[in-house]
């Protein structure tokens, strides 16, 4: 603790032994970084290997919960929360498959200039 107090009060980053240790630790630092890495890089080649594969699954909906949803829509009973709670999936999911399917609003939407 006294020597990195030693080292960033300013005067030790000019001397030899100020640089030395900074350069040391700068490059301890990096060699984790670089471990850190491969390790990584290493446990996704394996679980490739072994036919996992990464991400976020992709959220379909089958086509009998996309008709179901158009339907709650078109009602017009039913929030969008509510839509997707008896669903099962996300209001993201939602969107997603119901967009350009709204009923047609009474005002028209501003103009853009």
């Amino acid at each position: 603790m006294r020597l990195m107090r030693w080292l960033c009060a300013g005067r030790a980053a000019v001397l030899a032994i100020g640089m030395l240790i900074f350069h040391l630790f700068a490059s301890l630092a990096e060699f984790e970084r670089d471990l850190i890495r491969e390790r990584t890089h290493a446990g996704l080649a394996a679980a490739r290997a072994r036919g996992r594969k990464g991400g976020r699954p992709p959220d379909l909906m089958d086509p009998k919960k996309q008709q179901a949803a158009r339907a709650l829509q078109k009602e017009g009973s039913h929030s969008v929360a509510e839509i997707c709670a008896i669903l099962g999936i996300c209001r993201n999911t939602y969107y997603k498959y119901t967009r350009g399917t709204a009923p047609a609003s009474k005002t028209p939407p501003p103009e853009r200039r």
